[in-house]
């Protein structure tokens, strides 16, 4: 009887140490010093990563372009107007975006008690990639103009335009849409939390703040 209250006694004195240092290791937070958890961080994006640029998301839209071209025969002397030759091309596309990881310094790395603060660089437009297989193109060519020279001249210029005319609705959209931010906040999340965690940081609590992007006008 004597032993069994023994045994008794040590299962409980067990089992009430055990939850004095689990509470203990969760109350203390990472274990990691913020100079640690800088180079961690650091060393996640561009050891892993050695093109540096992260894509963190992409977006599907479609574009439309036009291209114009008027004519007038002998200017300043007959003034006859040949007509204006346009042409429409629009096609599906998709932006990939994300940030240049090499920008990251430890400035831009902050343990906040159990916290991970990291800063990023500004989004950017990775690439654009209109689907031209999907492309749509209609020509009107002036009333007194070839559309051999004007028609496939003016189908030309707006194909050329059409990648540029994608970069620019895709910036916008960056800076307008909330999808981009929180989409870069999640891919960060899981391209560090593993890392963090082999380096001895359970369970890590993030905070990821994107830096605006600006976009200047002419």
């Amino acid at each position: 009887m004597r032993s069994f209250r023994l045994l008794l006694y040590t299962i409980v004195f067990v089992a009430i140490a055990a939850v004095i240092i689990t509470l203990t290791l969760t109350l203390a937070g990472p274990s990691l010093t913020e100079a640690e958890v800088r180079t961690v961080v650091v060393d996640t994006f561009l050891r892993e990563r050695p093109e540096t640029f992260v894509v963190t998301g992409t977006v599907e839209f479609t574009t439309s372009v036009i291209s114009e071209s008027d004519k007038t025969l002998l200017p300043g002397v007959i003034n006859l107007d040949l007509g204006t030759t346009s042409a429409t091309v629009r096609a599906p596309g998709r932006a990939a975006y994300g940030f240049d990881a090499s920008l990251i310094t430890a400035e831009d790395i902050r343990l906040q008690g159990d916290t991970v603060v990291v800063w990023l660089p500004p989004l950017e437009v990775f690439a654009v990639e209109p689907d031209l297989e999907l492309l749509e193109q209609q020509i009107d060519v002036g009333w007194a103009r070839m559309h051999r020279s004007s028609g496939q001249a003016q189908a030309l210029a707006a194909l050329r335009g059409l990648q540029p005319a994608m970069r620019e609705l895709a910036e916008e959209f960056l800076v307008t849409a909330d999808g981009p931010v929180e989409n870069s906040i999640q891919a960060v999340e899981r391209i560090l939390s593993p890392a963090l965690r082999a380096a001895g940081v359970e369970n890590p609590v993030f905070r990821i703040e994107p830096r605006p992007l600006v976009i200047v006008g002419d």
